[in-house]
């Protein structure tokens, strides 16, 4: 979609794209460092985005990360698992979470709407969070945002982030992905 809303080839900038987000630029960087937009256009670059993001012709190139699905299958019953998400509507969020077939898995799913942080939908919507509670992202704001309400994060790689970026942040664990949680009887308990 970054491609696409500046009229760029993905095929020549995408993984330099993927590179510069692993290595903590943000899109606003990438699109200064690169010269792509004056600064008028860049705040309408943002405008377009938040239209676009949640398109169904982007939204269907998300899928389930190898498995993750084998993973909640084994693991579902015994956590009280979450969504929680930036998206923006979450009507559209459930439904993407059913169109990929794992809303049976999730008892709730948390949208913030672009108007609370992740904690503050975590606290308001889940008055039990405990500190025995973990969050699991793939950001540095997930951590962030588990700190924040004192619970233990685990960072997965699964993301743009790499990992000397994500230990800045300092998360209890750090792994290569979610499927991986299950691998730790320690963390577990």
């Amino acid at each position: 979609m970054f491609c696409d809303l500046l009229g760029l080839s993905a095929s020549s900038f995408l993984d330099s794209y993927i590179s510069q987000r692993g290595s903590g630029k943000s899109n606003r960087d990438i699109i200064e460092s690169e010269g792509f937009l004056g600064t008028g256009d860049l705040e309408d670059f943002f405008r377009r985005w938040m239209k676009a993001i949640e398109l169904p012709e982007y939204l269907a190139s998300d899928k389930v990360l190898q498995g993750v699905l084998a993973w909640l299958e084994a693991n579902g019953d015994n956590f009280n698992l979450y969504v929680c998400t930036n998206r923006q509507e979450k009507s559209s969020t459930v439904g993407q979470i059913e169109e990929l077939g794992l809303s049976q898995f999730f008892v709730n799913v948390l949208v913030t709407e672009q108007r609370f942080t992740k904690a503050q939908l975590i606290s308001s919507s889940s008055p039990n969070v405990s500190p025995i509670d973990w969050i699991i992202g793939d950001s540095p704001e997930d951590v962030r945002e588990g700190k924040k309400l004192g619970v233990r994060t685990c960072a997965v790689l699964t993301g743009f982030t790499n990992e000397a970026l994500l230990s800045i942040e300092a998360p209890s664990l750090i792994l290569d992905s979610l499927r991986d949680f299950a691998g730790i009887p320690d963390v577990l308990s």
